[in-house]
């Protein structure tokens, strides 16, 4: 986890693609369980996609068992030019499966946007 899945194609390629509902193939060595998961939230209808907080608490999952996230320092966005991380920032999220359940965080600095607390190895980057 935590190395770019298409390193010869352009960002904005497999964006637009994306949007086009035109999805790349997943790389051989991705493992089975994060290719499962893609595949649920990969759908065009929006309605059938699971919601956000379901795909965190898969993840959490994965990461306790076998699929370790990287160390912060290994993530792919550290090596892009001119950009710089925020301070990791702990937040914690309720194990409920629903849509409305409260998020409670713990020294959220109110600086950074909620968006880029995380405590997976996301990593947004605008195209």
């Amino acid at each position: 986890m935590g190395i770019k899945p298409w390193p010869d194609e352009l960002n904005k390629k497999i964006a637009t693609n994306i949007r086009h509902i035109r999805m790349p193939q997943l790389p051989a060595i991705m493992p089975a369980p994060i290719k499962a998961l893609v595949g649920t939230i990969w759908v065009k209808n929006p309605e059938e996609r699971p919601h956000f907080k379901v795909i965190c608490k898969k993840i959490r999952e994965m990461q306790k068992g076998d699929l370790k996230p990287p160390a912060i320092t290994e993530c792919s966005v550290n090596r892009i030019a001119n950009v710089k991380r925020a301070p990791y920032t702990k937040i914690e999220v309720s194990d409920t499966e629903e849509p409305g359940a409260d998020v409670v965080t713990e020294h959220v600095m109110p600086q950074i946007p909620e968006h880029h607390l995380c405590q997976f190895s996301f990593e947004f980057v605008q195209i």
